[in-house]
């Protein structure tokens, strides 16, 4: 099996296939940011084609490292990454925020213009198709959110106890 290269030090950490399966997006952990990657559909070979950042710049965050405390240095801490209707939404947990980073119909990505800030430290959330649910590793709740496009709305928060952190429809 062949390799693809990510960007020195920004962390790859979860992936995406959009739904024609030409295209895979990572979102990186120490950068913030979602990689956009052709896929040739007959061999899977991946090409970096550009990237795009799902961190809010007003947070003040710099980039991460291994092994660093994120929360304790004030730096990136990307974490989960989803498809919306023609959006990507990933979570940082530092700041506590879901970004929106839009898709192209040629797939390429832009950069995240606003941003929801949810539970603390959403680890894990899930997009189905206009809800979207969030979890935070320092929250003892979940928020539902209505998807309107590249926007959020709160609906309802949920107790759930300690440590939630990840979410999942079926």
């Amino acid at each position: 099996l062949g390799t693809v290269a990510a960007p020195e030090g920004s962390g790859p950490r979860h992936l995406v296939l959009n739904a024609a399966q030409d295209a895979v997006y990572v979102l990186t952990e120490f950068s913030g940011e979602v990689l956009h990657y052709s896929r040739d559909t007959e061999s899977g070979a991946l090409a970096l084609e550009g990237a795009a950042s799902a961190v809010d710049p007003s947070a003040g965050l710099t980039h991460s490292r291994f092994g660093a405390d994120p929360v304790a240095e004030h730096l990136v801490w990307g974490a989960d990454l989803h498809v919306g209707d023609g959006v990507l939404w990933a979570s940082e947990r530092s700041a506590s925020t879901l970004a929106p980073v839009r898709v192209a119909g040629d797939g390429s990505v832009s950069d995240a213009t606003t941003f929801t800030e949810t539970e603390p430290q959403p680890r894990g959330f899930a997009v189905a198709g206009p809800w979207l649910v969030a979890a935070g590793e320092r929250s003892t709740e979940v928020a539902l959110y209505a998807v309107r496009g590249a926007e959020l709305e709160l609906l309802q928060r949920v107790e759930t106890g300690a440590g939630a952190n990840w979410v999942r429809f079926v």
